[in-house]
């Protein structure tokens, strides 16, 4: 056999050994995964790259440290993180409620469709009706929430650490209701809220090469150019003042614009050679609305809209000598004093200027001569992102690995808190889950499987959560409305009364996740991998 120096040489997994590759693979992430749910989780601990210990209860990070030795299991466990640590994205938290979900389901779905009577097209169908109806019941239970009563849903997400909640809470309410809650590393022990102004964007970079800080997943700038445009930059001709100018001078850039993909290729690619540092942010909103958000952000910036209807485009920063030679006349760059990107928000931080006061008091002016309830809806959301206080929380330890796992838990449940705040809550511990109440008539037998099965999975997260607590599980402690048990003193109580709540949002995402990592495993009938040279 003749085979190219690059040639790819792949190891195929079919039939029962899919089977048993699947589950191991799924298993190898459910048990440690598992382990931190719940308020008496257990520490998993993980060796960074140094060889260093980190300690931790967070299950996104347990998640992302998992990579199994053996290729075919790696596979099918990356479907399940893939599936965790989509949760955590949309979400905030949720991490290790999806992971069991997925197993569950995996478990129990390979075993029903060992009988041959049961097709997987019938049978996912069923799983996907049963989401439909867990998450219209889990919406009928859940309660509102305000920034009155945030401190229960910071302090669980924080792996019931109540001295975090606190520090989490009041980072909420001194931001305010349109305010933007951030975390960061403190350079002391301590751990404390300190408040600045901030412009929010709800994108964040177009590629993961842009961020600069692994551990969070963000991309970080201090005292960077920022260019602004409502014109979509087709080639590096148009930019090539403004990118030397960053590169010259050393400063970080920030691109707020759509771009053409070669062109973002060739940025990130300097990017990773270390040629350049920036990033990319595509806009938000479309035609005005993007417009009018664009002019927002360059006024608080100092840069200069780049919009052709408005006249301010790439060729008038340009003039032309005597020879005919361009010459440049202004960047049209702004500056930001820092800038925090993430994968789907970017927040700004600078001081307002007189432009921006000024420009504020017109829009407010506007709110008040406008009738329409959407334009009235969307000039709040412009005033409230232009005028909001950003919320940071320092997080401080005495030593690295420990700063690292509190940041992890901290980082958690901001997000959670927010998602909260969003939808609602619900009775938490795996309560919601355990007594949603559904049926629904199926006569197709598989369909019927399916929906079932998923019924059967959803009580896992509650059994998980008392079995780290060392609590055997009883339906009968369960039978109340919103009763659960408080793992930490092994007593029963309304869930809502003991504060042990967790977020409509991160629940239902997690159940979603689940069932979409748990469906694409159970179609799966062969594995294909690279062999790796020894």
């Amino acid at each position: 056999m003749n085979l190219t120096p690059n040639a790819r040489i792949t190891e195929i997994v079919a039939g029962e050994d899919t089977k048993k590759a699947i589950l191991e693979g799924v298993d190898l992430l459910y048990t440690p995964v598992a382990s931190t749910l719940g308020a008496s989780g257990r520490t998993v601990i993980i060796e960074d790259q140094h060889g260093n210990p980190k300690p931790t209860k967070d299950g996104v990070t347990v998640a992302k440290a998992i990579v199994p030795l053996d290729s075919v299991e790696r596979m099918a466990s990356e479907v399940i993180k893939q599936a965790s640590l989509n949760t955590a994205t949309e979400a905030g938290d949720g991490t290790t409620t999806a992971t069991i979900i997925a197993r569950g389901l995996v478990v129990r779905g390979l075993e029903a469709m060992s009988d041959k009577s049961i097709n997987y097209t019938d049978f996912n169908k069923g799983m996907n009706l049963a989401v439909q109806d867990i998450t219209e019941a889990l919406e009928k239970q859940s309660k509102k929430i305000t920034l009155d009563n945030i401190g229960s849903v910071a302090t669980i997400s924080a792996n019931n650490d109540d001295e975090l909640g606190r520090v989490i809470a009041d980072a909420f309410h001194r931001a305010g209701e349109h305010g933007v809650v951030l975390m960061e590393k403190s350079q002391t022990s301590d751990t404390y809220v300190s408040v600045t102004e901030g412009f929010e964007l709800e994108n964040g970079y177009k590629s993961e090469v842009f961020v600069n800080q692994a551990e969070s997943n963000r991309c970080e700038f201090d005292n960077a150019f920022i260019l602004v445009s409502n014109v979509k930059i087709e080639k590096l001709k148009q930019i090539e003042a403004q990118v030397e100018v960053a590169i010259t001078n050393n400063v970080p850039l920030v691109i707020v614009s759509e771009m053409d993909e070669e062109l973002l290729a060739m940025i990130a690619m300097n990017v990773v050679r270390k040629k350049i540092k920036a990033v990319v942010i595509e806009p938000t909103h479309f035609g005005v609305r993007r417009r009018d958000v664009l002019n927002d952000l360059a006024i608080s910036t100092g840069a200069i809209l780049i919009d052709d209807q408005t006249g301010d485009n790439f060729d008038t920063l340009t003039k032309s000598d005597e020879d005919g030679n361009s010459e440049y006349v202004d960047f049209g760059l702004g500056s930001i004093d820092k800038v925090t990107v993430e994968r789907n928000k970017t927040v700004f931080f600078n001081e307002p200027n007189e432009a921006l006061i000024e420009h504020t008091e017109g829009l407010v002016t506007q709110l008040k001569n406008t009738e329409n309830l959407h334009e009235k809806k969307f000039l709040e959301e412009r005033i409230a992102k232009i005028s909001s206080a950003v919320a940071i929380v320092n997080v401080g330890a005495s030593s690295t690995s420990e700063q690292s796992e509190i940041a992890d838990r901290v980082d958690d449940a901001i997000h959670a808190t927010r998602a909260a705040l969003s939808e609602g809550i619900v009775a938490g511990g795996g309560v919601a889950l355990h007594n949603v109440k559904v049926s629904r008539s199926i006569d197709n037998p598989a369909m019927l499987a399916g929906y079932n099965c998923v019924l059967d999975t959803i009580i896992d997260p509650l059994k998980v959560c008392l079995g780290n607590a060392d609590i055997v599980y009883k339906k009968s402690d369960f039978r109340k409305k919103s009763w659960g048990i408080d793992v930490k003193t092994g007593k029963g109580g309304n869930m809502f009364e003991l504060g042990i709540i967790d977020p409509v949002k991160v629940t239902k995402t997690a159940l979603k996740n689940g069932v979409s990592a748990a469906s694409t495993l159970l179609s799966t009938t062969s594995i294909i991998v690279n062999l790796r040279r020894a």
